[in-house]
């Protein structure tokens, strides 16, 4: 918090400029014109060469004022606002942070804004914008031309190793790409052939090789352990670790290179590997090229580029991986088949991270039996229903799909399975329990209540403690004292219940007694 509190000092003192925006935004903020600000600021911030661009709210710059904001207050609501506008985004980035800061005693907002990435014009619902003076316009086509024709970042992995010869190579490694080789490559070049080539001619076929000189690739997957130095100080490492139910590391090992005789898949960076009782998670540093599993599954065929073309060239190339795009939609079938939780993604692509934990076993018997019950739910429907029996967030646009199918109740954050889908899989107990009771019956109970306290009288911290099972239970307490404190508001102007002015607890009140007594 203090970095940031840094931040806003020094961003404050130089005002605003062609790369940060402050707005007063006392109460409130134009979504729209949020977006447009997001896409005129990535664009500026990647046209001046900077990591990020930023926008404040709860200041007047004008005069120089802190002067605070209530726009969405609360954790959940910063969360719902990110995920709301990533729909409308180029490649669904959004800002990397939201910070809420404490200054002069006041909540300022400090909006995180990543620059767009090299190579790509950041549009807001498909149109890109960029800053003229304290305008915003769109970005006119010069700009644009700028941003596209930036020179594209050099592959890693294609760089050559100087220092490196044939002699660094695995023998194993290169024997087991030579028969991988010829298995991918079988309907377009004789085995004889193949078999003819020089170590060299095999190597420059496979693309580990250029201009007489061992790329990258070609360390990292063929290379001998002790090669790696050649390649310092890159990390090409995998753990694996093994964890019991309780998450306690009972074992572990490292693997390096060459790859292909320890493990189907790599990247440049360390992955980590952590088998459990009933999950496996892989992460790894990087982006993730789709920007969001929706567009992974709806994509159709391999991905236009990759981060490390020459790397996953020699991975096809010894049968190591695919590029038909067709892994990720393989992986979420086979568990919707098998009954089981989708996979949890976690993308960052602001700080290059993607992990992924896949589930052995069912952890929700209600979506195992809607899975069961229900065969012509589409992959995506699967996708927003598993993310709704985590209690994990989805889109307006998925909320608004499922309520369409009868499939979910609610509002957000709190959707639910319907009525519909909880008789269909015999879920009415756990449905109740989701839902809560009906609003006529907490009064009931609460009549009950007031009754049983009698001319003590009673404060809403009581209605809580006695009631609190009858409410959702996805609630929060804090959700739920507000429901409390509502229906208290109701039933006091229906003149159920009474509180004197000068008083801090509530009672019955004759027509209380005569309604709970009907």
């Amino acid at each position: 918090m203090e970095k940031y509190i840094e931040i806003f000092n020094k961003l404050w003192e130089h005002s605003e400029n062609e790369v940060v925006e402050f707005k007063k935004a006392e109460t409130n903020f134009d979504i729209d014109e949020l977006g447009k600000y997001f896409s005129a600021l990535s664009n500026e911030a990647n046209l001046r060469d900077h990591e990020f661009a930023w926008i404040v709210f709860g200041v007047w710059d004008k005069k120089h004022q802190i002067i605070g904001t209530t726009f969405k207050d609360g954790e959940v609501a910063l969360n719902r606002l990110k995920q709301d506008m990533s729909q409308h985004t180029t490649d669904n980035l959004i800002f990397r942070d939201i910070v809420p800061l404490d200054i002069e005693g006041k909540r300022v907002l400090l909006f995180q804004i990543p620059a767009s990435p090299r190579n790509i014009v950041m549009h807001w619902k498909g149109v890109a914008y960029g800053r003229d003076g304290e305008s915003l316009k769109p970005l006119n086509q010069a700009k644009q031309d700028t941003i596209r024709q930036q020179p594209p970042i050099p592959d890693w992995t294609a760089q050559l190793v100087p220092n490196a010869t044939i002699n660094d190579l695995d023998e194993l490694a290169v024997a087991t790409a030579k028969v991988m080789f010829k298995k991918v490559r079988s309907s377009s070049i004789p085995a004889e052939e193949i078999d003819a080539w020089s170590t060299e001619e095999f190597l420059a076929n496979s693309m580990m090789m250029r201009e007489g000189k061992l790329t990258r690739a070609a360390i990292l997957l063929l290379g001998k352990p002790l090669s790696i130095q050649k390649i310092h100080p890159a990390v090409a490492q995998i753990t694996w670790t093994w964890e019991d139910e309780e998450g306690i590391v009972q074992d572990y090992e490292h693997f390096t290179i060459p790859f292909i005789l320890t493990v189907d898949k790599v990247l440049r960076q360390r992955i980590v590997f952590v088998e459990g009782p009933s999950t496996l998670y892989y992460g790894n540093g990087g982006s993730f090229i789709p920007g969001t599993i929706e567009n992974a599954l709806e994509h159709k065929g391999p991905q236009f580029h990759y981060r490390n073309d020459c790397l996953c060239r020699g991975m096809v190339n010894f049968n190591m991986i695919d590029t038909v795009g067709r892994g990720i939609k393989k992986i979420y079938t086979e568990q919707r088949n098998r009954f089981f939780p989708m996979p949890d993604y976690e993308i960052d692509n602001e700080h290059r991270t993607v992990g992924v934990t896949i589930y052995g076993k069912m952890i929700d018997e209600k979506y195992t039996n809607l899975l069961k019950a229900n065969n012509s739910l589409s992959l995506k429907e699967c996708l927003w229903l598993d993310a709704v029996q985590k209690h994990h967030p989805i889109t307006k646009e998925a909320a608004k799909h499922l309520h369409e199918k009868g499939l979910i109740e609610g509002r957000a954050p709190h959707y639910t399975i319907s009525l519909k889908v909880a008789k269909m899989t015999k879920q009415i107990g756990h449905y109740t329990k989701e839902n809560g009771l009906a609003e006529n019956s907490i009064q009931k109970l609460l009549l009950q209540l007031a009754h049983n306290a009698g001319s003590m009288g009673f404060k809403r911290q009581d209605v809580y403690e006695g009631l609190q099972h009858v409410f959702p239970s996805s609630l929060t307490q804090d959700e739920k004292l507000r429901k409390i404190g509502r229906l208290l508001g109701i039933m006091a102007k229906d003149g159920l219940i009474s509180k004197p002015s000068t008083g801090k607890k509530w009672n019955i009140t004759e027509k209380g007694e005569a309604e709970l007594g009907a």
